[in-house]
């Protein structure tokens, strides 16, 4: 899911303004960078989205949402390749973010077709995913068809996911 919802409304073209309009105040601003490159994103200008989280990335080389938001960018612009780099960047710096880690997944299932290495960062996001997290289920089913599938690849990392699964429980009528 996209934690920045409140961008697909009207509200975007003023969100542009003012960012616009921050960066303009502050060009060392990384957060209005970001923002600024979120709002692009939003509105399907991808190269500019880029551009500008790349300024963001320069200011604040260690920030983490832009790290993702470049991962979830380089798939769109046909180049999922890319955002390998900055995802395993923002691994290292915090290896228990499972957005990261679910980003990784689902470029190496999706774009780069490397099953292994999917299992693998399925299974280290549904380690460390919050029970909120609406895209568990959808990741645990992934993770289940990748496993029987190859199960030669399945991680040997330990499955805590595996031992906290949820259950449904009927409300009382």
């Amino acid at each position: 899911t996209d934690t920045h919802d409140w961008l697909k409304g009207p509200e975007i073209d003023s969100a542009l303004v003012c960012f616009k309009k921050a960066i303009a105040s502050d060009k060392k601003s990384a957060r209005g960078w970001y923002w600024l490159g979120i709002v692009y994103k939003q509105k399907g200008w991808f190269p500019e989205a880029e551009d500008a989280l790349h300024e963001s990335l320069r200011l604040d080389p260690e920030n983490i949402d832009t790290q993702l938001a470049l991962g979830s960018l380089y798939p769109l612009l046909g180049r999922p390749r890319n955002a390998v780099p900055h995802l395993l960047d923002a691994y290292r710096q915090k290896p228990d973010n499972p957005q990261v880690a679910k980003n990784l997944a689902l470029i190496y299932r999706f774009y780069l077709e490397k099953p292994e290495s999917a299992m693998i960062w399925y299974n280290r996001y549904l380690n460390n995913a919050p029970p909120a997290d609406i895209a568990v289920n959808q990741a645990r089913i992934e993770m289940n068809d990748l496993i029987a599938r190859y199960p030669e690849f399945a991680p040997k990392e330990i499955q805590r996911w595996q031992q906290n699964k949820r259950t449904f429980i009927p409300r009382n009528r």
